[in-house]
């Protein structure tokens, strides 16, 4: 809670971490934010990893405003002047600029601008608990001559006191306040972006309107694993109401399930209530067979169109073996791997059926070694692992032959055949605007991208599912109950 001018503000604040190794963390976050703090070192400026985690934010009209930390560094490292560092600054705000001019939508690239004049750019020294805007400027007196000389004086006193005048938290809070928008204000523009149903219908209003009385629907976000509470499904509410005790259904799952507690968080801190409306993060307990991407609606919807699926801009490519040193230790060690693959979805497990390791994949060496130090610290399992490898894509240079399937009853016969994609279609599947999963329908302007990359117009019109780089296409014409088998085609691509 953040009170200003005697309002009280409720603000979740979802911490991720910067290395590249954790990118499925943002990409999780970002699903269930409105805006967004861009973090970046005054010494390093723009890094690889900062233009991913904008593009990702601005592919969902996530709203950024600007915190330049370790400034302290501009002085006691850089040994800049006062003049220099202003320049240096001014420099990085531009960077930071020319991104969101590139990478973000129309109809927001000059709106979503950041400047110290508008008060969306800070600067501050997070390890000693400072951080200065232009309104904090004016309201304290303070400027950059007062930082200069407060880290040139190397005085810890007068850091502690810069700490007093203007703490962090308070700074950054206020220009979420004052800049960030609220679920009412951004979820009018982002519902057609994470959900791609009928936004005149009843369930589109609501999601539009972040409607509190109107039909449930909760976007998961991420899994954490609870030694007492076992599974918790934590995620966004962008319709309605959820109060301990309902049933809901996970739609991608098929299945209905009873939520036993609800939760909200206080820092580390977890708090358990009663109910929560349309707009808040909240914890589930109790949910079976829950993971990362889920959509949740009331248990008497059943025909309801889920939130677009996460998607990844990144994919596991370091793969390492992994044993106990202990045999007795494998089924523990097993349990252990599945909860970390529940909770992290950006890590793979798989068993070489050959050889009968245990296979872990992710994002890079780092990522992989924090898992294998979860299993050494948190599950107690002496573990011993290879050397990482790096795995290579492999996949079919031309047409195949024609293959005949049948399904279960005998009844029906299947004609299919696997043709390579033109790297012009693989580019427009890869679009923002592109959906994923089970298609019902594309928009125009999704149809007209894929003619534009070399596809026909009943090509586009037919393609039933989209899963990465494949997709698959029914071509067939005049079949009554082809509705009826198409999931089972549209399942075993998947």
């Amino acid at each position: 809670m953040r009170e200003k001018e005697n309002d009280e503000y409720l603000i979740n604040l979802i911490d991720t971490p910067g290395h590249v190794d954790f990118g499925g963390h943002v990409t999780r976050a970002i699903r269930a934010i409105d805006g967004a703090i861009v973090v970046m070192d005054s010494v390093e400026g723009v890094m690889p990893q900062t233009e991913m985690v904008l593009k990702q934010a601005l592919r969902d009209k996530v709203k950024p405003i600007l915190y330049i930390n370790k400034i302290d560094r501009l002085i006691t490292e850089m040994r800049f002047s006062p003049e220099d560092m202003q320049k240096h600054l001014v420099k990085l705000i531009t960077q930071i600029n020319s991104f969101i001019n590139d990478l973000a939508p129309e109809d927001v690239k000059a709106k979503w601008q950041v400047s110290v004049q508008d008060n969306t750019v800070a600067f501050g020294a997070s390890r000693d608990n400072w951080a200065l805007s232009f309104k904090r400027m004016k309201a304290t007196g303070l400027s950059f001559k007062d930082v200069y000389e407060t880290y040139t004086s190397n005085d810890k006193e007068k850091i502690k006191e810069l700490s007093k005048k203007t703490p962090v938290h308070k700074v950054l809070l206020d220009m979420v306040i004052e800049h960030l928008p609220d679920p009412v204000e951004a979820q009018k523009y982002r519902i057609p972006i994470v959900w791609h149903g009928e936004i005149e219908s009843e369930i589109g209003k609501s999601l539009i309107s972040c409607n509190p009385e109107g039909p449930l629907m909760i976007s998961v976000t991420n899994i954490e694993i609870d030694p007492q509470a076992g599974e918790i499904a934590v995620g966004r509410i962008f319709s309605g109401k959820i109060s301990r005790g309902q049933d809901v259904y996970l739609i991608n799952n098929k299945q209905i399930n009873k939520v036993q507690q609800i939760y909200i968080w206080k820092g580390p801190q977890r708090f358990q209530v009663e109910s929560a409306l349309a707009g808040n993060q909240i914890g589930m307990a109790g949910l079976k067979n829950i993971i990362s991407g889920e959509t949740l609606c009331g248990a008497d919807l059943h025909d309801v169109t889920p939130f677009e699926p996460i998607k990844h801009s990144l994919q596991p490519v370091v793969v390492k073996a992994i044993e106990p040193k202990n045999p007795k230790d494998l089924p523990k060690l097993i349990q252990a791997l599945r909860e970390q693959e529940i909770y992290d979805i950006a890590l793979k497990v798989s068993i070489n059926h050959e050889t009968g390791e245990n296979l872990i994949a992710g994002l890079g060496t780092l990522h992989l070694e924090i898992v294998e130090d979860k299993l050494r610290r948190t599950y107690g399992i002496d573990i011993v692992s290879s050397q990482p490898i790096v795995v290579y894509k492999e996949s079919i240079a031309a047409k195949g032959p024609i293959v005949e399937g049948k399904s279960p009853n005998k009844h029906n016969r299947f004609y299919l055949y696997a043709e390579p994609l033109s790297p012009e279609v693989v580019e427009a599947l890869a679009d923002e605007s592109m959906p994923t999963g089970k298609i019902k329908a594309f928009t125009q302007e999704n149809i007209e991208l894929l003619i534009k990359a070399g596809m026909t117009r009943e090509e586009a019109k037919s393609i039933s599912a989209i899963y990465g780089e494949n997709m698959i296409v029914d071509s067939t014409r005049g079949i009554i109950h082809i509705g009826e088998v198409i999931e089972m085609c549209i399942d075993s691509l998947q």
